[in-house]
């Protein structure tokens, strides 16, 4: 699945010449805290009901202020797990996608991801989970599959998690 699949139509980009009481009406509305600055065609950044707050007049254009905006975005043919990256890293509930030349594209909501994720990682499905603790070199992947599968299972989904100076890992198994 790759970003671009993911593109929410129903929460509106910003203009330059949107009103910063109307860019905080639509994250009171969509339930966001970030919307995307687009002029034209071109993604310019991202605004945060933080940066909305602190303008002095609310009825003024938000062009009409010098904003720094922040620039995360995705490109449509990156993978979902690059999008979860990029909105974990930057704490957004909004992740821009752009094609060639940042040409804005559309927006996911962190929302979105979530429930894309799920489809991914086969949530939905019948069956249980399985927890696995193992010393890194003795994680094999294919032994595990071999072993779940001569027992008449499928392994559904699988994530694998190390901590920093550890020599074990955990494997999750669906």
């Amino acid at each position: 699945m790759v970003a671009e699949e993911m593109i929410n139509n129903m929460i509106p980009s910003l203009k330059l010449t949107d009103l910063v009481s109307d860019a905080l009406a639509w994250m009171d509305e969509y339930r966001v805290c970030h919307l995307p600055v687009v002029f034209e065609d071109e993604y310019l950044g991202l605004i945060s009901e933080n940066q909305l707050y602190e303008l002095p007049d609310e009825n003024a254009a938000i062009g009409s202020y010098k904003i720094k905006f922040e620039r995360p975005l995705v490109h449509g043919n990156q993978h979902i797990f690059d999008v979860v990256k990029v909105v974990g890293e930057n704490k957004l509930t909004v992740i821009p996608i752009v094609g060639k030349d940042e040409q804005y594209l559309g927006l996911s909501t962190s929302v979105d991801l979530i429930e894309h994720l799920t489809r991914l990682a086969s949530f939905h499905e019948q069956g249980g989970i399985i927890i696995l603790s193992m010393n890194v070199f003795d994680y094999s992947l294919a032994e595990i599959a071999r072993i779940v599968e001569s027992n008449d299972a499928k392994i559904l989904s699988s994530h694998v998690a190390s901590s920093f100076n550890s020599s074990q890992v955990e494997l999750v198994l669906k």
